[in-house]
């Protein structure tokens, strides 16, 4: 019963965040052979009435890599709920233990990460919601919050290892950070799907712009 009540706290809000921006299928969609579009965009297409022929947008979906990623954007994205407090909350038992005479490196340093992970979050969401949404500059955005996810979890991974190797980590402490470390690994796994997630639209976008040009009648 815990188990399921741990996996419904933690996929709620991606789910819920998933299916409020999964809203239109046509964003994927392509020109039927035949047709004439009018409109400026390669994939936002009003296709209109042309040479009498009826007027017909098929309808599309993401690739899955894409969703994939989306979703996973959601579930990592969500962290910046608990990132909030946390900062405060390391900030706070550091400052406590320096005016008891005791410096905790540990502690310090991760309080210290706390802004930058706030800021990781929300580009995850953002690209997360671009690569769902087929944004204008989706594939961008999801390369540079991919180098944000990778630049600051490497660093706070090495950190981690590195305190953990000087041996001056508690019982407790140590399950943490371990903890800490297992999330920052699949945190930099993550960034790889987004590239190729990125990768993934970039090729979608031009297949189906060459799809539409062959499918507009002068």
């Amino acid at each position: 019963m815990g188990i399921v009540v741990f996996l419904v706290a933690v996929l709620l809000i991606p789910v819920l965040i998933y299916c409020a921006h999964d809203t239109s299928r046509l964003i994927w969609g392509r020109l039927e052979e035949g047709r004439r579009r009018g409109c400026v965009s390669a994939y936002r297409a009003h296709v209109h009435e042309s040479e009498g022929q009826p007027t017909r947008w098929i309808e599309g979906s993401p690739p899955w890599i894409i969703r994939l990623a989306a979703f996973t954007s959601f579930c990592l994205g969500q962290m910046i709920i608990p990132a909030v407090p946390g900062a405060i909350f390391f900030i706070v038992l550091s400052v406590a233990r320096a005016l008891e005479g005791s410096v905790d490196p540990g502690l310090i340093g991760i309080g210290l990460s706390m802004p930058s992970a706030i800021m990781v979050a929300l580009r995850v969401l953002g690209a997360g919601i671009g690569l769902l949404q087929r944004g204008p500059h989706a594939a961008s955005q999801a390369r540079s919050a991919a180098r944000w996810e990778l630049v600051h979890n490497l660093g706070l991974c090495v950190f981690l290892l590195g305190f953990l190797a000087v041996g001056r980590a508690t019982g407790d402490e140590q399950i943490v950070y371990g903890l800490l470390i297992v999330v920052s690994v699949l945190a930099m796994l993550h960034a790889g799907l987004l590239v190729a997630a990125a990768n993934a639209l970039d090729a979608y976008d031009v297949s189906t712009e060459a799809s539409d040009r062959g499918a507009v009648v002068a």
